[in-house]
């Protein structure tokens, strides 16, 4: 579903289990949706991975993309997600800062506490927005972005994401989703004019459901 379209970008949002990026003119991605409608290419600035959904950013042309990307350097781009996580926290904020690895042969992040040669600093704030009986819904900001950061990192500290298997939650979602979701992303734009957008969690899933209630 797009979610905005002017002459620059396209924000829209991706379901969990579709790809943000095509690899090929036909499979099924979020991009390859969205290119039949448009005659120049498709820059991908917010790629999400397969089970993850929300807001995802496309660039319409280089103006925008040197734009964006410049604003992220400075750290002026705020990216929000919402998580669903395994256990509860022991506190209602908190601070997550660690350094992580992004292995390419095991497509994973590794994370450590302490800096080592080719591990980069990610920092993220969260928020406990609902307890649900054994899961926690949390609202995450994103300070200094990594590959996999959330994931990783959550993991690291007890929490990881329901249903994502690969950072050791207890088991997966039936759709092979994991609760994590795109949900705010706010920048200025090329006319110095600030932009946020928002989109909610699916209905499909009782616990974002439930969540949606206090998300804010």
């Amino acid at each position: 579903m797009i979610v905005a379209k002017t002459k620059h970008y396209i924000i829209a949002t991706k379901t969990c289990g579709q790809l943000s990026q095509r690899s090929s003119a036909e499979d099924g991605s979020l991009q390859a949706s969205l290119a039949t409608d448009h005659i120049a290419p498709l820059h991908i600035l917010t790629r999400l991975d397969r089970p993850v959904s929300g807001l995802v950013l496309f660039s319409k042309s280089k103006a925008f993309t040197k734009n964006y990307l410049h604003q992220q350097i400075l750290d002026k781009v705020t990216k929000v997600y919402l998580a669903i996580v395994e256990r509860l926290p022991a506190q209602d904020t908190f601070i997550m800062s660690h350094y992580l690895f992004h292995d390419k042969k095991t497509y994973k992040s590794h994370v450590s506490d302490l800096q080592q040669d080719n591990y980069k600093l990610a920092t993220s704030a969260a928020k406990v927005l609902y307890k649900f009986d054994n899961y926690a819904l949390l609202r995450i900001k994103i300070h200094k972005g990594s590959f996999h950061q959330i994931r990783s990192q959550l993991a690291h500290i007890g929490h990881p994401v329901k249903g994502d298997v690969k950072y050791g939650a207890r088991r997966g979602n039936k759709d092979r989703s994991i609760h994590l979701h795109s949900y705010k992303l706010k920048f200025t734009d090329l006319n110095k004019v600030g932009q946020e957008y928002t989109t909610l969690p699916s209905d499909q899933d009782t616990l974002w459901t439930i969540a949606k209630e206090y998300i804010s």
